[in-house]
């Protein structure tokens, strides 16, 4: 095993077995590839044959593919035993819900395991304070949230007995976020060009977009709405914008998402609940204008400083006023945001709170 030159804590495995390409799964890689750069020796376990086994190889990042199908496997179980002991894991950072099952009967007193952190990253709604979910997540040691509100959220969701922390780091977004363009200024625009990035499906509000860019458009804005994202709602995406009258573009999964900063003007983002929300603080490091709901992890952010308009939850009419403000007053860049995000989401803020719970 090739040991990390400068490793402050012991060999660590980050797990997402989901097969879908979205935030998570992209924080997963980036988390792994991280720790592996500046903490200690990680791999990323995934699933076989997903986008995120594909994702991090693409990334050079060091990636362990377990074959599997169900997310209760025997098979998996006994593929993660021989990995955690051939390798050495100390630590597991499982992201994700329904693969700690076979997790928690990967972990046995042969298992060289000592840490088990669970890192949320959505809201959830149903309790798991039954007696099948606190013995399930008797194995873990701690749980990792990235916002305020997703603390919040987990004590009142999850069994989590009273020595168990539950603790906050937001992700460490400013390697990505140096990256960003300067949006397109607004100053001359002939046309409004407004961006969503994210999974097409309904809890993103891909729908409340539209719906809010018809109405621009009724008022004679001169708006082009560009989703970049795919989802399993896609298909009643098309239909939508098939009937809606809106010149919309639909890129689909981008490589270099971030690069569509520089060819836009403002951020539309109005999912019904985030944990913490990666494209919409991504689009705020642009400098453009950007406009959401106001629920779950958004009123955070604007306490940070961050300056962007909330409508309020579900309310499309709110969310079209929202965009109408900055096509008619063409606010400047927002350099403040630019600067602001880099410095709130920092490496070394993750790394400090991560330290503590790692063996």
């Amino acid at each position: 095993m090739l040991l990390h030159p400068h490793a402050q804590r012991g060999a660590t495995a980050v797990l997402c077995f989901s097969p879908h390409q979205g935030g998570m799964e992209l924080d997963a890689c980036h988390t792994a590839e991280r720790l592996n750069q500046h903490l200690t020796t990680t791999w990323l376990v995934v699933r076989a044959g997903t986008f995120l086994e594909t994702y991090a190889k693409a990334r050079q990042v060091p990636v362990i593919a377990l074959d599997f199908k169900y997310h209760f496997s025997l098979r998996a179980i006994a593929q993660m035993r021989r990995l955690w002991q051939r390798l050495g894991i100390c630590n597991l950072i499982f992201f994700g819900a329904s693969e700690l099952r076979s997790i928690h009967f990967s972990l046995d007193q042969q298992t060289p395991v000592q840490r088990l952190i669970v890192r949320h990253s959505t809201t959830k709604s149903s309790s798991k304070r039954d007696l099948w979910h606190r013995w399930l997540y008797s194995k873990v040691t701690a749980h990792w949230c990235i916002s305020q509100h997703l603390a919040n959220n987990v004590r009142q969701i999850f069994p989590i007995p009273a020595k168990i922390p539950v603790f906050i780091a937001p992700s460490a977004l400013a390697a990505q976020l140096s990256k960003i363009p300067t949006a397109l200024p607004l100053q001359d625009a002939r046309v409004f060009k407004v961006l969503f990035i994210g999974r097409l499906i309904e809890g993103k509000g891909i729908f409340d977009a539209l719906a809010a860019a018809g109405l621009l458009k009724a008022h004679g804005v001169p708006i082009e709405l560009t989703y970049i994202g795919t989802g399993p709602d896609e298909a009643a995406l098309q239909q939508q914008i098939a009937i809606s009258g809106v010149k919309v573009h639909l890129l689909g999964y981008q490589q270099e998402a971030h690069l569509a900063f520089a060819q836009h003007h403002a951020f539309v983002f109005p999912s019904y609940g985030e944990g913490f929300g990666n494209s919409f603080v991504e689009a705020l490091s642009s400098g453009m204008p950007c406009v959401c709901y106001q629920n779950t992890v958004f009123p955070e952010l604007a306490t940070y400083g961050l300056h962007f308009r909330m409508a309020a939850d579900r309310n499309i009419e709110q969310l079209a006023q929202n965009l109408a403000y900055f096509w008619h007053i063409r606010p400047a860049i927002n350099q403040k945001n630019q600067r602001l995000s880099r410095e709130l989401f920092s490496l070394q803020q993750e790394l400090d709170a991560l330290k503590q719970h790692l063996a």
